[in-house]
């Protein structure tokens, strides 16, 4: 089990449920990327897993949940509509589901993600399954604002709120999930300990990183430089939306950096030169050029 618990309440709640004590319906609440979905999914594994040890992670009941699968697990989102809303035939098509007996002949669970999403019709559509589940059926919700729901979902519903995890924490997940310790201190500091954001964000970085440092590497000769040149700014130019991160030329820095191949000088010379270009950078001036002299360098001293 990969879940991080950020609290010990809601280790409690989890090990009510693999005790198969579990309240009937849960509202899980926090900023995106606590890991509401995650846990969401999680309780659902518990609630289906026939082994003693629930949730074993490698029946078939398990991976059915992990992949989408399962008959006796359902799923409701918001759904394509202008206002991403969970409109009130979503929930009616739910009911008539779960209403019909289950598949595996145990419990069915049931996990509204962004139930706070749901449309004031689909709310009270819903009332009613809550109040008199049908069968061994478990509601697990999941919510950012909490107080967009109906006070009556609310109160028939226990509720479970994931703060985000400190930053040292969240750290150490990303990189438990291997990526280096700088990118996962920048991004968890980034995301303000949501371990999801911070592995999205971790993540794009990586890959920036790496398709950076594969234009970098195609360089052998003096033809490949305006190539290399303007896929390096392409990548630059569709990552400047996000916030923070490295830049193009601390991906050079750090590649160089780990490089073997350049004696001291050598790497004197290229330092130097991204501390120039960034200079130039400064200035606005032709970014094409600028990279290109700097691979120039860069090339010349290999």
């Amino acid at each position: 089990m990969d879940f991080v618990f950020p609290t010990a309440n809601a280790r409690r709640v989890y090990d009510s449920y693999k005790r198969r004590a579990g309240t009937h319906a849960i509202l899980i609440t926090g900023e995106a990327g606590v890991g509401k979905r995650s846990l969401a999914f999680l309780l659902a594994k518990t609630v289906l897993c026939g082994a003693d040890d629930n949730p074993c992670g490698t029946c078939g009941s398990c991976v059915r949940v992990e992949s989408r699968t399962h008959p006796d697990a359902h799923c409701v989102r918001p759904g394509d509509n202008k206002s991403r809303t969970i409109s009130v035939e979503q929930i009616r098509a739910l009911i008539e589901q779960i209403s019909i007996r289950s598949f595996e002949g145990g419990a069915k669970a049931v996990i509204i993600e962004n139930a706070d999403g749901m449309q004031p019709a689909a709310q009270n559509a819903l009332l009613k399954s809550l109040e008199e589940p049908p069968g061994d059926v478990f509601f697990f919700l999941t919510a950012s604002r909490r107080l967009d729901l109906l006070p009556t979902i609310r109160s028939r519903c226990a509720w479970l709120h994931l703060p985000p995890l400190d930053i040292e924490r969240t750290a150490d997940i990303l990189k438990s999930q291997g990526f280096d310790a700088k990118l996962a201190n920048e991004a968890a500091l980034y995301a303000e300990g949501s371990v999801g954001q911070a592995a999205d964000y971790a993540k794009t970085s990586a890959e920036y990183v790496r398709a950076v440092e594969s234009a970098l590497a195609s360089v052998g000769h003096a033809i490949d430089i305006p190539f290399a040149a303007k896929k390096i700014l392409d990548l630059s130019q569709k990552k400047s939306g996000a916030d923070g991160g490295y830049s193009a030329l601390d991906i050079i820095e750090r590649y160089i950096s780990r490089l073997n191949g350049f004696d001291s000088e050598g790497r004197i010379r290229i330092y130097g030169a991204i501390e120039d270009s960034r200079k130039r950078d400064a200035l606005f001036l032709p970014k094409q050029q600028t990279m290109e002299d700097l691979l120039a360098v860069i090339m010349e001293e290999r």
